[in-house]
């Protein structure tokens, strides 16, 4: 998307009208690369509300340790100041915690000696089922509506991009060209301060012990179906779209 909108920034418009069907092919496979994102997050997302039904259960059945798990959580909140609720979950988590989330440390570590002494696989339990219920589902559903609207953006836009380019009046062009290059600015400096974040989200999502199998995201994928599309899976759909990438192919395989 960055790299889409900085187009807008960089072509002048004689430049931008000897592209425009280029760009009209590049926002339809953006838009595809958006939908299909898009299915497979709501396909976790159903997975997800299933595991918050156990999750609940987990708190319920572990009241004490919930209870000290949320009183401990809300005062680490107080004292980082941290906005991002994933992390302080994380940040609870015994032996992840000092890697995930150095500026938590001291409070963090002061957390790993209270789950020692409580009963540590009983806390470990109640932070993961925190991080299910309150801030994994929460993130896919709000993922998944700027998806839904960066999909229609992208559609919408290859429509008209694919009219232009058959149009041989310059005063459309000219309309759109305009327009667009007015909002790209501020859409290319929201992509750079969404690409800043990734670097600390991975961070946190290294230090999670890399032992799954690769074989279960693959069946998965192979078994959960696009919407609307029964007698497509994701894995087989993801292989139509990203047939000249290699490094995805090699994953949906």
């Amino acid at each position: 998307m960055k790299l889409f909108f900085e187009n807008y920034e960089t072509f002048s418009f004689e430049e931008f009208k000897e592209v425009i069907k280029d760009l009209a092919e590049e926002a339809e496979k953006n838009q595809q690369v958006c939908q299909y994102t898009l299915e497979l997050h709501k396909s976790l997302l159903t997975d997800l509300k299933k595991r918050a039904d156990e999750a609940s259960k987990v708190l319920l059945e572990l009241g004490l340790e919930a209870e000290l798990f949320k009183e401990k959580k809300e005062k680490l909140k107080k004292k980082a100041k941290v906005a991002n609720g994933w992390a302080i979950g994380l940040a609870l988590i015994p032996y992840v915690n000092v890697v995930a989330c150095p500026a938590l440390g001291i409070w963090a570590n002061d957390m790993k000696k209270d789950a020692i002494a409580a009963g540590e696989e009983s806390l470990l339990a109640v932070a993961a089922a925190d991080c299910i219920e309150y801030y994994l589902i929460k993130s896919v559903e709000n993922f998944i509506a700027a998806m839904t609207k960066i999909a229609g953006f992208f559609q919408v836009l290859s429509s008209d991009l694919t009219m232009l380019s058959k149009d041989h009046k310059n005063d459309p062009k000219k309309m759109h060209y305009l327009r667009i290059k007015a909002k790209a600015k501020t859409i290319v400096s929201s992509c750079n301060s969404f690409i800043s974040t990734i670097p600390d989200c991975k961070t946190n999502l290294d230090t999670i012990p890399d032992k799954y199998d690769r074989n279960y995201v693959q069946e998965w994928l192979s078994k959960k179906q696009v919407e609307g599309q029964e007698d497509k899976s994701l894995s087989s759909w993801g292989m139509e779209l990203f047939e000249s990438d290699n490094d995805m192919i090699a994953i949906l395989q």
